[in-house]
């Protein structure tokens, strides 16, 4: 089947776009440093909108975030607490979590080589041992990214999504059903997750206008789209 585009909106504001870009995608890592030589801790917050994982030899998604957030030593760092530039160990946690996570994984190493084959990626995500706190988040995929050339250099790209139960291809204007054991065995680029708790089917409302054009706060979630189980 052909896949129409004529009736997507673009008829968002642009601060709507930024704002709706910070509702869905804007998360937090935590950062800690620890200097074992003077017992100075420092603890920073980075926003990011999606994340970048190298991919380990386990060859999954889960491996990659376990490498992500496992402790590592770096040296040469300067401390703020003693002054001197020592070895340190560095760990990043997720700290506050999106409704949508954009994870990328590593798969180019130069315009001519590539990482080729499944990296392995659940339907179910849950990201609790990467959490900085004690409450887990867990995530659904809703579709991915694949690179279909040959080499990092070949800009063919397809999407595979879920919709209405169902999973699709989306290759230029063809739209075709796929089974989900064909879904696992794709060679998955860019992955989109949202979390559980978020009702697709529901259409966004912004009605809420006590906020200011340039607020922080209409970062929220449009309302309408949070499903309370």
């Amino acid at each position: 089947m052909k896949f129409n585009d004529s009736k997507v909106l673009s008829d968002r504001k642009p601060h709507q776009a930024i704002n709706l870009a910070k509702a869905f995608f804007l998360c937090h890592t935590s950062s800690t440093l620890i200097f074992p030589s003077c017992q100075y801790v420092s603890i920073r917050s980075k926003p990011c909108y999606g994340f970048s994982l190298g991919i380990t030899k386990e060859r999954s998604l889960i491996g990659a975030f376990s490498f992500y957030t496992k402790t590592k030593e770096i040296s040469d760092v300067s401390c703020d607490g003693c002054g001197l530039k020592v070895v340190a160990k560095k760990r990043v946690l997720l700290e506050e979590g999106a409704p949508f996570l954009i994870i990328q994984l590593n798969r180019f190493f130069s315009p001519e080589d590539r990482i080729k084959g499944c990296i392995t990626f659940p339907l179910s995500l849950d990201l609790a041992p990467y959490y900085s706190s004690s409450k887990g988040m867990h995530y659904e995929l809703y579709g991915f990214i694949v690179h279909a050339g040959e080499y990092a250099s070949s800009w063919h790209y397809y999407n595979v999504i879920f919709e209405s139960s169902s999973w699709y291809k989306l290759n230029n204007e063809d739209f075709d059903p796929v089974d989900e054991q064909e879904v696992l065995k794709q060679e998955a680029y860019t992955l989109f997750y949202r979390r559980h708790t978020i009702d697709m089917n529901a259409m966004p409302s912004y009605s809420d206008t006590s906020l200011g054009e340039n607020s922080e706060e209409e970062r929220l979630i449009p309302l309408g789209m949070i499903h309370h189980p």
